[in-house]
């Protein structure tokens, strides 16, 4: 696994609601990073998530 040097997580905010009938969960996550050089993307790691929606922000703008 690589990780981006250039980006550096700094604070993480997780929400889990665990469904133990179906051994599943929902959930949310935050994730403050600091981009230390330019970057044309991030790269999240997400083997077997149904992610059902992803946003970027900066202190301007929101990228979908």
């Amino acid at each position: 696994m690589t990780v981006e040097r250039s980006i550096i997580p700094i604070h993480y905010n997780l929400k889990i609601i665990p469904c133990p009938i179906t051994f599943s969960f929902l959930g949310e996550c935050s994730i403050e990073v600091c981009i230390a050089e330019p970057t044309y993307g991030i790269t999240i790691h997400s083997r077997e998530l149904n992610i059902q929606k992803a946003t970027a922000r900066d202190h301007l703008t929101e990228y979908r």
